[in-house]
């Protein structure tokens, strides 16, 4: 018996390194379907790699744009984000749409890994514009205190039934964000 998540056994799997046996493969399939992402040039997602920063900004343009890529950016958003790069555009509406003010430095940081919990507050961002994340009276998972920055998001994401953590309990905030488990929290956001 194929895991919850996998792809159906008569489908064909959405790329060379995703096997139709994974638990990510539905999530992957569906990504792929939406235009989200077409993965790399060697025909391969690269599902446990991590998402970078900018892989973010261009996978959640694409899926607020029906599978559309960001225009060309005329002025830079970010001084760490050249006008020249594939993801200034998709970087630059993050930025108009107040999902990311960038790092203290008033950098993007376009290929830092993005971390489980600046995940989770650039999605409460974008699903709920102008409001501030709401603090936390009880931790949603033992590794996020209430006193953190993002468990507001966190504590969303879970009564989202986007993450229900680890195996251990934990929701592992700072841990990079694979594009396999983004494509899983994206599926989870937009059909649940």
């Amino acid at each position: 018996p194929f895991p919850a998540g996998a792809c159906q056994p008569q489908t064909a799997a959405p790329f060379t390194d995703v096997p139709l046996y994974s638990s990510f493969c539905g999530s992957i399939a569906w990504l792929k379907t939406r235009q989200v992402s077409s993965g790399y040039a060697d025909g391969g997602f690269h599902a446990s790699a991590s998402l970078t920063r900018q892989a973010m900004a261009a996978f959640l343009y694409r899926l607020s744009s029906g599978g559309t890529n960001a225009p060309a950016c005329t002025s830079a958003p970010f001084p760490d984000v050249a006008t020249s790069s594939t993801f200034c555009g998709a970087i630059a509406w993050l930025k108009t749409q107040h999902a990311s003010a960038g790092y203290a430095d008033g950098g993007f940081h376009p290929l830092t890994p993005m971390s489980r919990q600046a995940m989770a507050a650039f999605l409460f961002r974008l699903d709920n514009p102008g409001t501030t994340q709401p603090n936390c009276s009880t931790p949603p998972f033992p590794d996020v205190p209430a006193s953190s920055t993002f468990c507001g998001a966190i504590a969303w994401l879970k009564t989202q039934q986007a993450s229900a953590g680890y195996p251990d309990g934990g929701f592992h905030p700072a841990a990079a964000m694979s594009r396999q488990a983004m494509a899983a929290f994206l599926y989870r956001l937009n059909t649940t």
